[in-house]
């Protein structure tokens, strides 16, 4: 895969996950990865420069709360137009709902993350 763009990413939810994510698109280019545990927090920042970040990938379950990755794909739409947004989730049922939050992308979890490489390099045009 070439790496003729160097993505920023921002990733909410479990930290391990951003990690192996972060890991996994190393050996792709160099994308920076950035991780937050809470859909508040990703708010923050995304408020402070919408331009910041390339994509926002979200979990749907984050701190216990049902589908405030939803939430948060909503209100990344709505405050920041231009990002990508994808929602992963171990639960296939929550892809209709993720494409009706307005997410760019759905990503059934698993171990093999190269179905996510392939999603992310999808949404910008084979370009990652």
């Amino acid at each position: 895969m070439d790496s003729q763009k160097s993505l920023k990413i921002l990733f909410v939810g479990f930290w391990h996950v951003g990690l192996l994510i972060s890991e996994e698109l190393s050996a792709h280019g160099e994308h920076c990865v950035q991780t937050e545990t809470s859909t508040e927090q990703a708010r923050t920042i995304l408020s402070r420069d919408s331009q910041s970040f390339d994509l926002l990938i979200t979990g749907n379950r984050i701190q216990e709360e049902d589908d405030a990755g939803m939430d948060l794909v909503r209100w990344t739409k709505k405050n920041c137009p231009k990002m990508k947004t994808v929602l992963i989730s171990v639960f296939s049922e929550n892809e209709e709902g993720a494409f009706l939050a307005g997410a760019d992308g759905f990503w059934h979890t698993s171990y093999d993350l190269s179905g996510l490489i392939q999603l992310i390099k999808k949404l910008f045009d084979g370009s990652l």
